[in-house]
């Protein structure tokens, strides 16, 4: 718990009382009491200060004391019912001290002092344009030669109401009111200042002066222009919408690092809630800090985080909450946060869109993974996924323990035998990155035997996105997934690229025969019809669903192919539809548990959370097409169950009462 906190905001609250920062006369003479305030001041900027046995930073020092920003002032006598204040004004203040703040500029003291960089994710409404904009204006007034930088995808983000406006304000405040004036005689425009003057010299101008410089780059999807740019600060704003934020904090680390030393910061920003792509960018800064030499610290927001899960720094809606901490800067986090719960509770009632209750969410998310929630075009039950994966990467050891990884072959006999073979490693990301994206079938449960030691045929059924081509310049891939129609869990899944097609559709389908599994697949590619057809294994396929011509799904010209599933974008909208009522259906054998959380797929997980209407959605895909053959397979069931599309394979199994045949919970 702070306490005494206006210590540290001992000169700005002079400043407002008097309208002035000291009492001592203006004296130029380098030993007067006058200078040696200044100095004293300067130091503070520089190296932080110490008070009441606390410690802020030179950044936060510069930020309270310097830094007048737009705050907002209640109307004492304008309460709400339940006794918070409703009603207020913007006025131009000192910033208050703020507990939220003051972990924020240690985190970045601290990564500066390991030669590291930063990132902060962080919710709306807490003034981070202006901490952000006094950090370079410290660096300004401060420290000679330096230079620091503001980059955005877009202008409109520097200078309409953005940063640099907020910067130029201060600068004006500290030109007229502190003896650190700078003249700008070679650079003063709206996106780039310089302290320096001009003098002649034998008829030649030349430039004197601090010839500190502040400076804002517009780079949109060019990120290469900020190559060999260097300096002491590069503040990367709002980078939820920067194109390939990734990219340019690689590019951008070459200028503020040299070898093993690193001399200048890179602070990325970003607000949750947007509609770009680039929020994954963002995404892999904060979670995945070490690759791009970024100062993690322990993830303590993630309500579902491991122990050891680390992150940049998150600023939650519940820290300094308006009205809601106290005079020394205190978070009320618990009020707060009850506060904002009934907030989303009344949007999610009262609002028409989920979209809406999502965006409001990332915007004021309690912790990181409800600042990345997309908001582009998801239809799938995000928080739920996001959970269920959260638990399989905490737990990843345990999970990956009890899978089968490892290679199928055909026996003497000519069934298809289980090898383990430690060495495969399952294709688990998304989006696609490495090279090495040949995969390896994973079993997640062995396939049920009845007393014969046989598979009933029926209990297993399939889905398969193919592709048809050895190279490929995208990141697509193949995959297959087998379900167990008795419990709907997915019990073994094959997704990767080997080197050659053959190589998958030969893994694809020993994996159909592992389980005696019927398999509905995307039409359009031949490969996989074509493998089965010369190689004998075309009752591993399934027919094309009558139920597709049922609902009119497809027309009867598109069903002339006589097995599989065309990919249309009717079909692919039904299966997507199909793949959300499945996810969000509760599981039939553990009634109180929804079906995502059955699932042991993080490859799967991951692409439901990064879908969009663009892009490779593979295992999606494959889902979509198993859900289609589930709905074909019900229906016929509950139609007649003798007529089961599975002919000429029939097994005692399903010569009992099929309601009444116990559920088998392997």
């Amino acid at each position: 718990m702070l306490t005494n906190t206006e210590n540290f905001r001992e000169v700005a609250l002079h400043f407002k009382e008097f309208k002035k920062y000291c009492n001592y006369p203006p004296n130029n003479h380098a030993k007067s009491q006058y200078m040696l305030f200044w100095k004293e001041q300067r130091r503070r900027c520089m190296e932080g200060y110490s008070a009441g046995g606390d410690y802020i930073t030179g950044y936060h020092y510069f930020y309270l004391n310097f830094s007048p920003i737009w705050i907002l002032e209640y109307e004492k006598d304008k309460m709400g019912e339940d006794g918070s204040k409703i009603i207020g004004n913007r006025i131009n203040d000192f910033p208050l001290f703020w507990d939220g703040d003051y972990k924020f500029f240690h985190y970045l003291d601290e990564a500066e002092k390991v030669g590291k960089h930063a990132v902060c994710v962080k919710c709306r409404g807490r003034g981070f344009s202006f901490k952000s904009a006094s950090m370079g204006l410290r660096n300004y007034y401060c420290i000679p030669g330096s230079k620091s930088f503001y980059v955005a995808s877009d202008k409109k983000y520097l200078i309409e109401d953005g940063v640099l406006n907020k910067a130029w304000e201060i600068m004006s405040f500290v030109d007229g009111n502190t003896p650190w004036s700078k003249l700008r005689q070679f650079k003063d425009t709206i996106i780039h200042k310089k302290a320096s003057y001009k003098i002649m010299e034998n008829g030649v101008v030349k430039e004197k002066g601090y010839k500190s410089e502040i400076i804002g780059m517009s780079v949109d999807k060019d990120v290469d222009q900020i190559r060999g740019k260097r300096g002491k600060l590069l503040v990367i704003e709002e980078g939820g919408n920067l194109s390939d934020i990734t990219k340019l904090v690689s590019i951008a680390r070459s200028g503020m690092e040299q070898g093993k030393i690193t001399f200048g910061l890179i602070l990325s920003f970003g607000t949750g809630g947007e509609e770009y792509e680039d929020l994954e960018g963002l995404e892999e800064l904060f979670y995945y800090p070490d690759s791009y030499n970024i100062y993690s610290i322990p993830n303590t927001w993630d309500k579902i985080a491991g122990a050891d899960s680390r992150c940049g720094f998150f600023f939650p809606s519940q820290m300094n909450y308006e009205g809601y901490y106290d005079k020394d800067g205190n978070s009320d986090f618990i009020t707060s946060k009850k506060i904002e719960e009934k907030v989303r509770e009344d949007l999610r009632l009262k609002s028409k869109s989920n979209k809406t209750v999502l965006q409001y969410i990332a915007e004021n998310p309690f912790e990181p993974r409800e600042a990345f929630l997309k908001q582009t075009a998801t239809i799938f039950p995000v928080s739920e996924i996001r959970e269920r994966l959260a638990e399989l990467e905490i737990n990843h050891d345990k999970y990956r323990n009890a899978w089968w990884v490892g290679k199928l072959f055909t026996g003497k006999d000519g069934d298809v035998m289980w090898k383990i073979d430690n060495s495969m490693v399952p294709l688990e990301s998304y989006p696609i990155k490495d090279n090495d994206i040949e995969g390896c079938v994973v079993i997640y449960e062995m396939p049920y035997r009845n007393d014969s030691g046989e598979i009933p045929r029926g209990i297993y059924i399939a889905g398969c996105d193919p592709y048809g081509q050895d190279d490929s310049f995208t990141d697509s891939v193949g995959s297959v997934f087998i379900m167990n129609v008795l419990n709907e869990r997915i019990v073994a899944e094959y997704t990767g690229r080997p080197s050659t097609t053959f190589e998958f559709y030969d893994n694809a389908v020993k994996l159909l025969a592992y389980y005696r599994a019927l398999c509905n697949y995307e039409n359009d590619i031949k490969g996989l019809y074509d493998y089965c057809y010369n190689n004998g294994y075309l009752h591993l396929l399934s027919e094309t669903p009558e139920i597709l011509l049922e609902k009119d799904v497809i027309s009867q010209e598109v069903s002339g192919r006589k097995y599989g599933t065309p990919g249309t974008p009717a079909v692919i909208n039904w299966g997507l539809q199909l793949l959300k009522q499945y996810l969000l259906a509760h599981n039939p054998v553990e009634k109180d548990i929804l079906n995502t959380y059955k699932i042991q797929s993080p490859g799967l997980l991951k692409e439901l959370l990064h879908w969009s209407p663009k892009g490779n959605f593979d295992r999606i895909r494959a889902m979509s097409y198993l859900l289609i053959l589930k709905q074909e397979y019900f229906k016929i069931i509950g139609r007649d169950k003798t007529k089961l599309p599975y002919s000429p394979y029939r097994d005692k199994f399903w010569d009992r009462p099929f309601q009444k045949t116990p559920l088998i919970k392997l």
